[in-house]
């Protein structure tokens, strides 16, 4: 299994379970996976870590900011843009409601900024996959690491990723289910040490 993750995911990696991680199992764990590519990040989510409180995301997971680690991101050029997928985007990943009470200029700015967003890229990566254009990057398993709910709960114009995930055919797995599966079932013994 290949996971794209969020930055949601991980910011409750770093949060949550590497506090009660006493042994120091988990951040060995994850570069490994990352660099064996099991564990794909964007560019676009990269950043959002290395802003997100104050960079604890890439602070905790140091080998995120290594030059080796920079050139495995995925790049915002790395797909072609595709029209079919704006319209998805346009039609389908919208809230229709507050997407709609937008000035034409308003939803051109608001489009052009999803489409810089960690969200759009990992997006991009499952519909991508799904439509056979990823080539051998993620092989034949690509699964969505989130953490965030399917529930709109703030003021975006745009779908969270459970629900984009979900119109495209792609499957989501949120942290704990992963660290389940990457501990062989284990992440009780290793979060209580």
């Amino acid at each position: 299994m290949v996971v794209v993750v969020d930055t949601c995911s991980l910011h409750r990696l770093v949060e949550y379970y590497l506090p009660l991680d006493k042994e120091g199992k988990l951040v060995p764990l994850f570069e490994r996976l990352f660099f064996s590519r099991e564990i794909i990040m964007t560019e676009s989510v990269f950043w959002e870590c290395s802003r997100m409180s104050k960079g604890i995301i890439t602070t905790k997971l140091p080998f995120l900011k290594t030059k080796a680690a920079k050139d495995l991101l995925v790049k915002p050029d790395f797909f072609p843009p595709e029209a079919k997928l704006q319209r998805i985007v346009n039609e389908n990943f919208t809230i229709k409601a507050k997407y709609d009470s937008l000035s034409p200029e308003q939803r051109l700015a608001q489009s052009e900024a999803y489409q810089q967003s960690g969200d759009f890229s990992i997006l991009q990566c499952a519909y991508m996959e799904k439509k056979g254009m990823a080539g051998s990057l993620f092989g034949d398993d690509l699964r969505v690491l989130t953490d965030e709910s399917s529930a709109e709960n703030d003021s975006k114009c745009f779908k969270k990723i459970p629900a984009c995930c979900q119109f495209l055919g792609a499957e989501t797995i949120n942290i704990r289910e992963y660290l389940e599966i990457i501990t062989d079932g284990k992440i009780e013994l290793i979060i209580k040490g």
